[in-house]
């Protein structure tokens, strides 16, 4: 059973990153794709991001509904996977695991930040 405006979606995966000469590289990045519902942000998504975001200001983020496992930022040294929407790239902030044993009804839903593009990518 699909999941309600269920599509395929580009994840990037990352490496661990490390330190080399005292400065931190991110891991190699890897595309590959998952299936996902993606859905706007609600007003209490913003509340609990910009308590997570380190003085960051969030300017836009979805809310992700997939049955595949996403990698969180900050749980493990690959510092989280990136979901790539309307062109734009996500990095996956948050998750919380929905499978409570119901076929067709088990899902993870993560919440995913909007990341402006670097000096090296453009703007």
């Amino acid at each position: 059973m699909a999941m309600l405006g269920e599509r395929t979606l580009p994840r990037i995966t990352r490496t661990a990153g490390r330190y080399v000469n005292g400065r931190w590289v991110d891991g190699e990045e890897a595309e590959t794709t998952f299936r996902a519902s993606i859905q706007p942000a609600k007003k209490d998504d913003y509340d609990q991001l910009q308590a997570l975001a380190e003085g960051r200001r969030v300017e836009s983020a979805i809310r992700i509904y997939t049955r595949t496992e996403l990698v969180v930022a900050g749980d493990s040294a690959q510092n989280g996977d990136f979901v790539v929407h309307r062109g734009d790239r996500y990095l996956v902030t948050a998750g919380s695991d929905w499978n409570v044993g119901m076929r067709g009804v088990d899902h993870y839903r993560y919440l995913a930040v909007r990341q402006k593009p670097t000096a090296e990518e453009g703007s």
